[in-house]
């Protein structure tokens, strides 16, 4: 292709200067979007295996998409080729604020299936905005003033895409995502695409070109400015079934979303209930009476008094609004004893050893501890809480001599993997003491299920003996999807797999006497579970696999 004079005229080597820049920041809203894309996703289809899997394969096929495309408009003349690298960026910057307008149909596509839905959602939201923006890299390589001999400076393009990739990584990672709501970063990213076109414009581009690429960004500008006026955040939101959500405070980490809602119901208006949602999945509710209205918290709570009424240490694994330490650590004791010294009397030694217990903490958010006190009447000076990664925890604290540990750690509705392993149990065990108990909340199926048969292997295989397995169902479902409270260790062997609650919640606003009944699990019920260990451990496949739909509550992004 012959020179053009204009051409040159335009591209001197001071020109090449936006140019560098504007690949600088595309590549670094490339890996941001990724991470953002990860936590929009993540309250709809989870934060594990099939999520990451879906992100990085959109993410890979609109990159290969998205270069041979760029490669081939290099064939084009310059001044296409000019205006495809001023405009791209605004059109990338369009297809984000268009994502965004998708964000309310996130629950309907998980509704249908997670692993599927995933793919459908990395799609909507990675693809169209990374196919564009990975076609300006061979752009760059073709624009005049660029070298010719050797490989055409291809290789210092990619070197600084990949640059501004780590540089998106570590500001999304450690200032975005802790600080803004994920739709308001997108916003900013497509707001910030949209000023590199009019950079571009106003460099390399001019006559009615420049006024296009003007026109682009004008739109993606005006987009990314009006799109929180076209999806305002209500402060209530109906649930359906006669429940409302209110909005009370939001938090935001680099571990995940947590919302605090007050729930209330069409037929009893004057009962609240305050809720801790992380990511999409209800970790604890309590009621303004301060009544734990979580039946899985409550049932922990029993249990442990049940099986070991002596106990005087325990560690809890997992904070989330601060329910099970708080119900060990309360005074009720003191204050029932002078109010109603028989009532007290004949509920035994379960009840007075509770203001004598010893509670040690894990959880990993820093923002925990505060979260719990400001909403759930959590008191952190009243337990010894430790914010650092549970299995750091446990590698460190073997020989302890807990009388009980306590699992309750999510991610959402996600356990932590690498807390579901034979060696992760096996810390566990040996942190506990000789006659000690070990409490899980697990969300699953029932026993019969692959997913639940493994975890329930794994346990056996680090705290040989019967389990009891209680499941909170809440339909006659043996298929469901719930909460499963499993026992083990030495002190299930004494005792009867059965538990009288006088306060359990019955619903989300009523409370009642129940009976729970608990499933006794042998050693040889599970032995054809899948063995989880840290060097081979499928739960994310295999639950996946066994809920096809997430129980989530459908809040507002960036509540």
């Amino acid at each position: 292709m012959p020179p053009d004079p204009e051409v040159e005229a335009q591209s001197g080597p001071q020109t090449m200067l936006i140019p560098k820049a504007i690949l600088f920041l595309t590549g670094g809203v490339t890996i941001a979007l990724e991470i953002v894309a990860s936590r929009v996703m993540t309250p709809y289809f989870g934060g594990s295996l099939h999520v990451w899997t879906a992100i990085l394969c959109v993410t890979l096929l609109s990159l290969a998409f998205g270069y041979g495309f760029g490669g081939r408009l290099t064939r084009a003349g310059h001044a296409l080729l000019r205006l495809g690298f001023a405009t791209f960026p605004a059109l990338a910057g369009l297809a984000l604020v268009l994502a965004v307008l998708c964000f309310p149909a996130l629950p309907w596509i998980a509704s249908t299936d997670i692993v599927a839905g995933a793919f459908v959602a990395a799609t909507t939201l990675l693809a169209p905005c990374l196919v564009v923006l990975s076609a300006l890299n061979p752009l760059v390589v073709a624009l005049p003033g660029r070298p010719s001999g050797g490989d055409a400076g291809s290789g210092s393009v990619f070197a600084l895409s990949t640059l501004g990739s780590v540089a998106g990584a570590l500001v999304a990672s450690f200032v975005l995502v802790p600080l803004l709501p994920v739709d308001h970063i997108l916003l900013a990213m497509a707001a910030t695409l949209g000023l590199c076109s009019v950079a571009a414009a106003v460099t390399v581009l001019g006559g009615p070109a420049r006024l296009v690429t003007l026109a682009a960004a004008s739109l993606t500008l005006l987009g990314s400015a009006a799109v929180p006026m076209l999806l305002p955040k209500p402060r209530s939101v109906a649930l359906g079934d006669g429940l409302t959500a209110h909005h009370v405070a939001s938090y935001r980490s680099g571990y995940g979303e947590v919302s605090i809602v007050e729930l209330t119901h069409d037929r009893i208006p004057t009962r609240r209930l305050t809720a801790y949602v992380q990511n999409g999945g209800v970790q604890g509710m309590i009621h303004a009476d301060g009544r734990i209205a979580s039946a899985y918290a409550r049932v922990m709570v029993e249990a442990l008094r049940a099986y070991r009424p002596d106990a005087r240490r325990v560690l809890v694994i997992g904070l989330a609004a601060g329910m099970i330490p708080t119900a060990l650590l309360e005074r009720e004791p003191t204050a029932l004893l002078e109010r109603e010294p028989t009532a007290l009397l004949e509920r035994g030694p379960t009840a007075l050893a509770r203001s004598g217990i010893a509670v040690d903490v894990v959880d990993i958010d820093p923002q925990s501890p505060a979260i719990a006190a400001r909403h759930f009447g959590f008191i952190p000076a009243r337990a010894r809480v430790h914010i650092l990664d549970a299995r750091i925890f446990l590698d460190r604290c073997a020989g302890a001599g807990y009388d009980a540990v306590i699992l309750d750690a999510f991610s959402g509705l996600d356990p932590p993997e690498h807390l579901l392993s034979v060696e992760a149990f096996g810390a566990m065990a040996a942190c506990l003491a000789a006659d000690g108990l070990l409490l899980a909340n697990l969300v699953a199926p029932p026993a019969t299920v692959p997913v639940t048969k493994a975890v329930l292997r794994t346990v056996q295989a680090a705290l040989p003996g019967p389990m009891h397995l209680f499941s909170l169902t809440r339909t006659s479902s043996r298929q469901e999807l719930s909460n499963r409270i499993l026992l083990a260790g030495p002190a299930v062997r004494s005792h009867e797999p059965s538990l009288e609650i006088e306060d359990y919640p019955v619903d989300l606003f009523d409370f009642g006497a129940r009976t729970l009944v608990g499933q006794v699990i042998a050693a040889s019920d599970e032995a054809d579970g899948i063995l989880l260990s840290d060097r081979h451990n499928p739960f994310a496949v295999l639950a996946a696999r066994a809920a096809a739909r997430r129980a989530v509550i459908p809040l507002p992004a960036g509540w």
